[in-house]
């Protein structure tokens, strides 16, 4: 082996074993600050008011003459990381000063030596507000922050307020709905949540409703968390939550509009139940919550009351044939549910039975089916059948349904119409005569083979067979279309007169009718610029010179005498 290639190996060998030593270095320590690794120390603060320790301390309100003492959880920090104070917050010492951590000389920073944890205390220069937070390697974002309120002194902690409690009204029992998806449907469970005690190791972060209207026979909720003026829970466990409501309500499954919930923990939400204090009856309560007598707010809610009548309306002629389950064919009729009170109600709320027809031996119309469910905020639909598939023709029908209380509650009767597919058309415009700059309508009415306005799906024309709209000197406001269809038989179209003044033909062609008839051809005018035509204007010109020629006849004979 030479010794160029011996160099070359021992080269190789030592890049291979400098890369495995490289690879297979790791850092002496891998902790990571944490938005919990700051507590406070366990009986060693003095003043303090209220905190959140046991959520994570990010809130604090302590009095000026207190001290608040922390702990920086071991195997959360590394050397070189810091806690540091700002406002009125400073820090006043920190145990084995100089081997666990060292304060800067402003006593504002903390820094980590040795990565093993530590212990400290805050002081304050007065009362104000203040900020304790962490950075890893002393910059950077802050990984925990906790705020810091120092007042005069602790009054006040185990009074509720109004301003920093929160109240919602949920549809479920032991949920809650978080700040974050208010404004949805979104709950989530209540954590340690006792249906006994109706209480919740829950905080409450926001006061938004996931519903304030609830359907016949069910149940609202009512959580509460309540604050201090501190924004801090309240503190100790001798609390008495009262929630009364007016209107027909029950609370709590009691007999009464007003319930209370006793012995409740400083941390626990309570959850109240209302329900309907009269069976299928609406009714609207307020309901105001107090605590220990201090009144937090209150909250509307509204309770529909059972089905009591049935609004109909026939808005989609029906083909000639079509089944209910034909939904392009088949015809419509809109309909809305009310309670006693006019209310609109949901179809699919509690005791509501099957929506059908009072009658179902007609030889047009037989059948129903629902389509869409009615809300209370949109209506429904049920489709209608057309018994045979060469007969046009209306008939009366009526929608019934039975109600929670068992009663049989009829719509309005509404005539229904079935018909077959165009067979002939007509075609008009709404004048003879248009001025520039107005606008024109076209009415196309079509019929089936039986003379009958034909049905609602019926189109102007399809891929086979296209229409053809013609209207010379105007301009369609919604250019026709094949997919066009007619309303009760009727396709109405607007077009804008343009400026240019003459004698013009409209045309329309209707391929799909049945018939097979030649397009139709209406006559009409648009005037000039001062409202006359050019034939009006050369008959006055006309005129105007027959006159001239008789005056000057009438001068000639006077001139001589």
């Amino acid at each position: 082996m030479s010794i160029k290639t011996l160099r070359k190996r021992i080269a190789l060998v030592a890049v291979s074993a400098l890369g495995v030593g490289l690879l297979s270095v790791a850092p002496a320590s891998a902790d990571t600050l944490a938005a919990t690794s700051i507590t406070t120390t366990a009986n060693a603060s003095t003043g303090i008011c209220v905190d959140d320790n046991a959520a994570g301390l990010t809130t604090v309100v302590i009095a000026k003459t207190g001290t608040l003492a922390l702990t920086m959880t071991a195997g959360d920090t590394d050397a070189d990381d810091t806690v540091k104070a700002s406002g009125v917050a400073y820090f006043a010492s920190v145990n084995v000063a100089g081997t666990d951590a060292s304060i800067s000389a402003d006593q504002k920073k903390i820094t980590d030596l040795d990565g093993t944890g530590y212990t400290f205390t805050v002081s304050f220069t007065g009362t104000g507000t203040g900020s304790i937070y962490s950075q890893a390697g002393g910059s950077g974002a802050n990984v925990q922050t906790i705020s810091v309120t120092v007042v005069d002194s602790c009054a006040g902690t185990t009074t509720a307020s109004a301003a920093n409690s929160f109240m919602q009204v949920v549809t479920t029992s032991g949920e809650y709905q978080t700040a974050a998806n208010a404004g949805t449907t979104t709950q989530a469970s209540l954590a340690s949540w006792s249906s006994s005690d109706r209480a919740s190791t829950t905080i409450l972060d926001g006061s938004s409703d996931v519903a304030t209207t609830f359907d016949n026979a069910s149940s609202a909720f009512i959580n509460v968390t309540a604050k201090n003026a501190y924004k801090g829970l309240l503190a100790g466990t001798s609390y008495y939550y009262q929630l009364t409501c007016t209107g027909d309500v029950v609370v709590n499954d009691s007999n009464s509009n007003s319930a209370f919930i006793t012995g409740v923990a400083s941390h626990y939400t309570v959850q109240f139940d209302v329900d309907q204090a009269t069976a299928n009856s609406p009714t609207t309560a307020v309901c105001t919550v107090n605590v220990n007598g201090v009144a937090l707010g209150s909250k509307t809610i509204k309770f529909l009351g059972d089905l009591a009548k049935i609004e109909a309306l026939t808005y989609i002629r029906g083909t000639s044939g079509a089944g209910t389950g034909d939904d392009s064919t088949a015809g419509r009729i809109r309909y809305r549910l009310f309670d006693s009170a006019g209310n609109r109600l949901d179809y699919d709320q509690s005791g509501l039975g099957t929506i059908a027809l009072t009658a179902t031996n007609s030889p047009i119309v037989n059948a129903i089916a629902v389509k869409t469910n009615t809300t209370q905020t949109a209506s429904g639909y049920v489709r209608y059948n057309c018994v045979g598939a060469t007969v046009s023709g209306s008939v009366t029908v009526t929608l019934k349904a039975t109600n929670a209380a068992g009663a049989t509650i009829s719509a309005n009767p509404v005539t229904v119409t079935c018909s077959q597919d165009m067979y002939t058309y007509e075609a008009s415009l709404d004048k003879a005569s248009y001025q520039k700059g107005e606008v024109a309508t076209l009415t196309i009415t079509a019929k089936d083979i039986t003379g009958a306005l034909t049905h609602d799906w019926m189109t102007l024309g399809d891929a086979d067979y296209p229409l053809a709209i013609v209207v010379n000197g105007m301009t369609a406001v919604a250019t026709p279309t094949d997919v066009d269809t007619f309303t009760d038989g009727v396709k109405k179209y607007s077009f804008a007169v343009g400026t240019t003044a003459g004698n013009y033909v409209a045309s329309v062609s209707l391929p799909l009718a049945g018939s097979g008839q030649d397009p139709v051809t209406i006559k009409y005018t648009i005037a000039s610029e001062a409202g006359v035509s050019n034939a009006e204007v050369l008959a006055a010109i006309v005129k105007l010179i027959a006159s001239i020629n008789k005056q000057i006849r009438a001068l000639q004979k006077s001139l001589k005498r």
